[in-house]
C-alpha cells in the first residue's frame, strides 16, 4: 500500500537522538529505500567485525561467573599484570625464596602467596622422627587460608610428610608411601 508523503525539505525534519530497531531511516540518492535502523546496526557491525562484544555491557571486575555476562575492561589489564608482576616477584623470576623460620614451620602459612622453601632442622611443629634430622620443607600457600607443606626428611628412613591448612586449620602431618 502506497502511502502519499508530502515533499519536505530534509532540513526541515527534526533529528531524533534516539532509534529503536524498528525504525526505518530513508537512504539513498536519487532513488531514496527504506532500511530498519537495527538492520544498519547489523551491517556496521559486520563490516567493522564487532560481533557480539559490540552489544555487551563493560565488565570491571575479575569475579563475574559465568560467561557471556559482557566485555572485560581494559583496566582489568593492569590489574592482571600487576597481580602477575607479584607472582613473578615472589617467586623470585624463578628461583623460590629460602625462608628463616622463628622454630615453626607452620608460620610459613602467614606469609603473602607463593612458594618457600625452609630448613627445619629443630623446628618444634615437625614429626618428631625428624625433630633433629635436617630436612627441608616446600610450603605453598595458595591464600591467606589454604596451602600445603611437604617436609623431605633428609634421612631416607624418615621419608616425606605432608599437611595442609585448609580454612586457616593446619592439619598433622602425615607420612606418604614411598
Amino acid at each position: 500500500m502506497a502511502v502519499n508523503v508530502p515533499l519536505i525539505h530534509i532540513s526541515d525534519l527534526a533529528e531524533q537522538t534516539t532509534a529503536a530497531d524498528t525504525d526505518y531511516m530513508v537512504i539513498g540518492g536519487t532513488d531514496a529505500k527504506k532500511i530498519k535502523y537495527g538492520t544498519i546496526f547489523n551491517l556496521i557491525k559486520a563490516k567493522l567485525g564487532l560481533g557480539t562484544a559490540a552489544t555487551k555491557n563493560v565488565v570491571n571486575n575479575l569475579t563475574t561467573a559465568s560467561a557471556g555476562n559482557g566485555v572485560l575492561d581494559a583496566y582489568q589489564g593492569k590489574v592482571l599484570k600487576s597481580e602477575i608482576d607479584g607472582l613473578n616477584s615472589a617467586f623470585g623470576n624463578g628461583v623460590f625464596p629460602l625462608v628463616s623460620l622463628n622454630g615453626n614451620v607452620s608460620e610459613v602459612f602467614n606469609r603473602d602467596i607463593g612458594i618457600y622453601i625452609s630448613y627445619t632442622q629443630n623446628c618444634n611443629d615437625v614429626p618428631t622422627e625428624v625433630l633433629a634430622t635436617m630436612s627441608i620443607t616446600i610450603t605453598i600457600v595458595a591464600s591467606s587460608t589454604w596451602g600445603f607443606q611437604y617436609l623431605f626428611s633428609a634421612y631416607k628412613e624418615n621419608g616425606i610428610y605432608i599437611r595442609r591448612n585448609a580454612n586457616g586449620v593446619v592439619s598433622s602431618w602425615e607420612k606418604l608411601s614411598l
